[in-house]
């Protein structure tokens, strides 16, 4: 009798001792979870007070840079319509040739056929070229507009402050988010080893627990 009541109080000591190992892994997992959270939250707060005031100067700066290249826009926009026109003449020309080859010679090439196919080609490519080159002369125009230039350069300086303002601002946390990634990491091994002792039934229902802390760890 007095072994029955051993065995029966080992058992109770494994499920109790179980229970506890859950409900502490499911306390720890939570509080970390809940610190990395509240950390990436104070990264967000940071980039809050500090990041608009560019990203307001950014959107400033791209509309002054807008107002002034519209112009040298319209005008390369019309010159890349030019080439299209240009390929598109070409086809054309091309099909009738192309058509006119058929009837009299089925599939077979002959060299006047191919000559007005390559003069084709020259005159699109010739064509294509000097819109290229017109293209090149605009935007080198465009780029040494005082104006443009003075523009481009605060813009560039602003860029390179909103860089350099996030990578302090996530320099100043890594230390923090980097530890609480590797307690995570640890608690995660844990929950792995611990989760292939219980039977499938248990399984489930921590892992449930474990998603609901994954959704809300705060709560």
């Amino acid at each position: 009798m007095r072994f029955q009541l051993i065995g029966i109080c080992l058992l109770l000591f494994g499920i109790t001792s179980c229970a506890d190992k859950k409900d502490e892994w499911l306390e720890r997992y939570a509080q970390t979870k809940c610190a990395y959270e509240n950390e990436e939250g104070k990264i967000k707060a940071d980039s809050i007070a500090q990041i608009p005031s560019l990203l307001n100067e950014r959107e400033k700066l791209n509309e002054q840079l807008f107002v002034i290249s519209a112009p040298f826009e319209k005008k390369i926009n019309e010159l890349n319509e030019g080439m299209k026109e240009a390929h598109r003449e070409y086809m054309k020309s091309y099909r009738i040739a192309e058509g006119k080859q058929s009837v009299k010679y089925g599939h077979r090439n002959t060299p006047a056929y191919e000559k007005e196919i390559n003069n084709l080609d020259i005159i699109k490519r010739t064509k294509i070229s000097k819109l290229q080159y017109k293209i090149t002369e605009i935007k080198s125009e465009m780029e040494h507009n005082g104006d443009y230039k003075t523009i481009a350069e605060k813009n560039r300086l602003n860029e390179e402050k909103i860089k350099l303002t996030q990578e302090m601002i996530i320099a100043k946390h890594k230390p923090t988010i980097d530890s609480l990634q590797e307690l995570l990491n640890v608690e995660n091994s844990n929950f792995k080893r611990m989760n292939s002792e219980l039977e499938p039934s248990e399984q489930k229902v921590l892992e449930l627990k474990r998603d609901s802390i994954r959704t809300n760890p705060c709560k």
